[in-house]
């Protein structure tokens, strides 16, 4: 499964105009303000992420969820965008996604995997996982660009309406 990666961020000649429309600042100076926005969000949606996967994705072998946040760890910044990859390579991953809630939501069920009894306590999985993670990863990356331009503003020359940070996929 796979959704084009996420990418938010300022394109170069945007940046050349944001630095002629400040007298503090020269167009490094605002390239470095607006990394340091970015990486603090990939930060903190890299880390949100992990804790939804860890909770919300149904887990029989846990391969679903380790794939899943090998691709999120694999996101980055450069170049004022911020990518997030929200995908899997796992082949079953698209038929778990058709599940309901209530096929993958287990209390203390037992099964048997290589040989070995399992007790599966996933009490918080969701069914339709796939989108509902993208639809999370978006918000996220909204609420977190929100706060960290905010956050970015009250304390740097950058004013808070000059951080014309935007989608680009």
């Amino acid at each position: 499964m796979y959704h084009k990666p996420l990418a938010y961020g300022v394109q170069a000649n945007d940046i050349k105009r944001i630095a002629q429309n400040n007298a503090n600042l020269n167009t490094t100076e605002v390239k470095q303000e607006l990394m340091k926005v970015l990486n603090a969000t990939n930060n903190h949606v890299r880390r949100e992420l992990r804790k939804w996967i860890n909770s919300k994705v149904p887990k029989m072998t846990g391969r679903l969820r380790r794939d899943l946040l090998r691709h999120l760890m694999t996101s980055y910044v450069s170049n004022c965008v911020l990518r997030i990859f929200v995908q899997t390579d796992i082949s079953y991953a698209e038929r778990v996604n058709d599940f309901n809630t209530s096929n993958v939501r287990h209390y203390a069920k037992k099964i048997k995997y290589r040989g070995r009894t399992i007790i599966l306590h996933d009490f918080r999985a969701i069914g339709h996982f796939f989108d509902a993670m993208v639809d999370t990863a978006i918000k996220m990356i909204l609420y977190y660009l929100e706060r960290e331009k905010r956050k970015h503003a009250s304390s740097r020359k950058l004013k808070y309406n000059e951080m014309k940070i935007q989608k680009l996929w």
